[in-house]
């Protein structure tokens, strides 16, 4: 068995971050003293709160409707663990939730990996790895691997909660820009209708504004990328969020709570924190129209996302 408690510190320069062996999780990410990750102290925080904080999620980040797709192997019935119709980041099958090995741990550097035994739905047993590098001007590179010996789809993400401040102050007084010109727009259980344009809506971050400008700031949503990086910043620093996958999800902590105290005696409530969760777009599998991504013995999956943190 591998150790649940293992965390492992890497450090450049005037930046650092801690991952955990359980989830993979981003446990912190840090300049000098401001740490910019919501969390916790303890693992066993972790295991109570039910948020994804930190997490590599996968096999499949984001939703699925009604816990069920088909493909040339048949119909795939997965957990239905949001309001009883979708499947919500894996359910039990998410690797955020299990205990992955430390294969290597280098000062500025550490990689981990998971052997995920085919349950709840998702077909096959899968090879994971997750690589995080840090370097000495604040870039964090989180890489995933992934294969499977069966038809599976793939999307993996991670799941940290950014707060600029260091804090749990209400996140919707940051500035955020999205380099996108169409986002997906979604029905109540937060499934994919259509594709729409940005241009005159809400979802129009193309240049930087606050977060609260509409809506009240409260966005759960999948925006499709053009070239370029996503900044989000409060004024003091700057997190620049580059990736090789076509979306990113901005989710700014609506329904965030949680049971326990976070660091430095921090309460954790509804915008505490936002995901910047770079993906494919949510329920792909069936979704003809949206792009594809599938591992199997012959095909496997790689990613690479960058968050680079710079004092303005």
């Amino acid at each position: 068995m591998f150790d649940a408690n293992e965390i492992v510190h890497i450090k450049s320069g005037d930046y650092s971050a801690s991952i955990l062996a359980k989830g993979a999780t981003l446990q912190s990410f840090k300049y000098k003293d401001r740490d910019i990750v919501l969390g916790y102290d303890s693992v066993e925080k972790y295991r109570r709160n039910s948020n994804y904080f930190g997490q590599v999620i996968g096999p499949f980040a984001n939703r699925i409707a009604e816990a069920s797709y088909s493909d040339s192997l048949g119909t795939h019935a997965l957990e239905k663990n949001e309001r009883g119709r979708t499947s919500l980041h894996s359910g039990s099958r998410n690797y955020g939730d299990q205990i992955w090995k430390v294969e290597e741990a280098l000062e500025d550097k550490v990689r981990l990996s998971l052997f995920s035994e085919e349950s709840f739905g998702f077909p096959g047993s899968h090879s994971v790895s997750c690589t995080y590098s840090l370097s000495c001007d604040g870039n964090l590179d989180i890489s995933y691997s992934a294969s499977s010996d069966k038809l599976c789809p793939v999307n993996i993400t991670n799941h940290a909660y950014f707060n600029l401040d260091g804090d749990g102050r209400d996140i919707r007084e940051h500035e955020i820009m999205i380099p996108s010109d169409s986002y997906l727009e979604v029905d109540d259980l937060l499934i994919p209708t259509e594709i729409k344009c940005v241009e005159g809506t809400p979802f129009d971050f193309r240049k930087m504004r606050k977060i609260n400008k509409d809506l009240g700031g409260a966005y759960d949503h999948a925006f499709i990328l053009n070239k370029g990086e996503i900044c989000l910043s409060n004024g003091v620093l700057a997190l620049y969020v580059k990736t090789d996958l076509p979306a990113v999800q901005l989710y700014t902590g609506g329904a965030l709570s949680s049971l326990d105290e976070g660091k430095n005696g921090e309460k954790y409530t509804r915008f505490s924190g936002l995901c910047l969760e770079s993906e494919f777009l949510p329920d792909f599998v069936n979704r003809c129209d949206f792009a594809q991504s599938f591992m199997d013995g012959e095909r496997s999956f790689s990613s690479t996302t960058s968050f680079k943190l710079v004092k303005l």
